[in-house]
């Protein structure tokens, strides 16, 4: 479903399909998790998961409708990193986390539609709290931690492609292999970590 998206979105099929399909794709994650883990972890990132199928599917008639759902997927992912605290960070990741942090409001700003300052500044917190906590949880920041970023950099070309470049054809191309990535990145490294968790405590 993810891999055929592409090839649906700019066809004759009517919106309700095109939403179906999407929502689709990111849902089989959300089954998958749901199927694997068990738990309160499991929950959040079920949630996650099913807000964003919530969005997906929004953004295809609406994308205010979408991003609130997104928004909302956004504080659940927060709360699953910030109950798996993980440890130090070194220099090096502390630097990279703060210019990651630093890029997402710059490029936010400077290019988001100028009508919705005040939501593209709530919306880019929490965009950038998901970072900083997905970075700063005991999930595998180079699984886990670089899905977000894959994730976030998809929330950042579409409101970008919805303000002073709203013509960029490169957010296009980008937009779904790398939000559909991310999603997959974070979903599978969250089930194992937590499936690893579960085998030691019953070890």
């Amino acid at each position: 479903m993810a891999i055929g998206f592409p090839f649906l979105r700019d066809g004759s099929l009517g919106d309700l399909f095109l939403m179906l399909w999407k929502a689709g794709a990111v849902a089989s994650l959300a089954a998958y998790a749901l199927r694997r883990l068990s738990g309160k972890k499991a929950l959040f990132l079920v949630l996650y998961l099913t807000l964003s199928v919530l969005g997906d599917a929004l953004t295809i008639i609406d994308m205010v409708w979408g991003g609130a759902a997104f928004f909302a997927a956004h504080i659940s992912a927060i709360i699953m990193f910030d109950h798996y605290h993980g440890g130090k960070f070194t220099k090096g990741q502390s630097i990279f986390t703060n210019f990651l942090i630093f890029a997402v409001f710059t490029v936010i700003f400077a290019f988001s539609n100028p009508d919705r300052t005040w939501l593209t500044f709530i919306y880019g917190l929490s965009v950038g709290m998901m970072i900083v906590t997905a970075w700063t949880s005991a999930y595998p920041r180079y699984q886990v931690g670089i899905g977000v970023i894959l994730v976030v950099i998809y929330h950042m070309l579409i409101i970008l492609s919805m303000g002073t470049l709203d013509n960029l054809q490169l957010a296009s191309i980008l937009v779904w292999p790398l939000y559909y990535i991310g999603q997959l990145m974070i979903c599978t490294g969250v089930v194992r970590t937590l499936r690893a968790d579960r085998a030691v405590q019953i070890g």
